[in-house]
């Protein structure tokens, strides 16, 4: 059992049996310096979190902006805070993760633009900034421009390589949320909602003027008319007559 400290200096989390945990809020604690994790039945403690070498709150709905303590994992080699709502700007000093190699910060709400001090991860070998709202110029580096352009996208405000030869002086639009195809899908009702009421005008007075000038259509038409409903009278007529008999058939019994 682990050696008993301040609760503002330990952090127990008890992982279960799980692929993963859930987190829903963030709870702000002004030092940690050490964890006590309880992972399937087993406790390991962590005397100091400065080694700790992953971190993976994806998929929750945690806000706020990244705290700055985070700079202080040196040992680093993942971080993924991907599909939240932080938002603000992400950490100038990220660079200082030297042992950084996986980076997934994709469809937050994140903005400004991307530190220059993400430049001097050297050992980056997965980067997903996408979906975000991030803008100005990628900072050069041989390591940034070697990823995908998919790796940047959704980003409305960004420019330069890998996702364009270069940037712009014209200052980028106001940037909006970053929903995939938004823009498309408002295009598309707008037309599918006036050609669908264009159709209807024209089909419903088309249809009017051939029976006006067409006596035998329209003669046609009405007999058809007619026709149908007297079938329907008669189904109905005959279903009623059949429902009765089986409910006196079954009420002698």
């Amino acid at each position: 059992m682990a050696k008993k400290v301040s609760l503002d200096r330990r952090i127990e989390l008890h992982l279960l049996d799980k692929p993963y945990v859930k987190v829903t809020s963030l709870i702000d604690v002004r030092y940690v310096d050490e964890a006590l994790v309880t992972w399937k039945g087993t406790k390991q403690n962590y005397p100091q979190l400065g080694l700790l070498l992953a971190i993976d709150l994806s998929c929750n709905k945690l806000t706020g902006e990244i705290p700055e303590e985070l700079n202080s994992l040196e040992e680093l080699v993942a971080l993924n805070l991907s599909r939240n709502f932080f938002t603000g700007k992400i950490l100038q000093k990220i660079g200082h993760l030297r042992q950084l190699e996986v980076l997934d910060l994709s469809r937050n709400k994140f903005s400004g633009s991307i530190p220059t001090s993400l430049s001097e991860l050297t050992f980056l070998s997965i980067l997903d900034l996408s979906y975000n709202d991030l803008s100005g110029k990628i900072p050069t580096s041989t390591q940034l421009q070697s990823f995908d352009p998919s790796s940047f996208s959704h980003n409305r405000g960004l420019c330069g390589p890998p996702i364009s030869p270069n940037c712009s002086m014209v200052e980028p639009p106001p940037r909006k949320p970053a929903v995939g195809g938004e823009e498309y899908c408002d295009e598309f009702m707008k037309w599918f909602h006036t050609g669908m009421g264009l159709g209807f005008a024209v089909g419903f007075w088309g249809f009017c003027s051939v029976m006006f000038f067409k006596r035998s259509w329209r003669h046609s038409y009405y007999r058809y008319m007619d026709n149908a409903k007297d079938w329907v009278y008669v189904s109905f007529v005959l279903l009623k007559a059949r429902f009765v008999r089986r409910i006196k058939a079954l009420s002698t019994r």
